[in-house]
């Protein structure tokens, strides 16, 4: 029972891999987001714009990693 428990732990104390996932996104998203502010040819809205664009594309990326997550479940369940 010790060793069950001890395993367990182990398991939820590592990061899944949505959570890994949404944190490479989110860095990729902190990046691009940081090359696009030291990028001098872009006007402030045009930085806005790119800003927002790089946001919806990672909001799209972390919708997909959800529903793939959902769909391969429930594949899992159907077997």
């Amino acid at each position: 029972m010790q060793k069950q428990l001890k395993e367990q732990k182990s398991r939820s104390s590592k990061p899944s891999r949505k959570r890994k996932r949404k944190a490479e996104v989110d860095a990729a998203l902190a990046e691009k987001a940081k090359a696009i502010e030291a990028n001098d040819k872009l006007s402030d809205a045009e930085k806005a714009a790119a800003k927002a664009e790089a946001k919806k594309a990672a909001d799209e990326a972390k919708k997909s990693n959800r529903s793939s997550n959902r769909s391969s479940w429930s594949r899992c369940k159907s077997s």
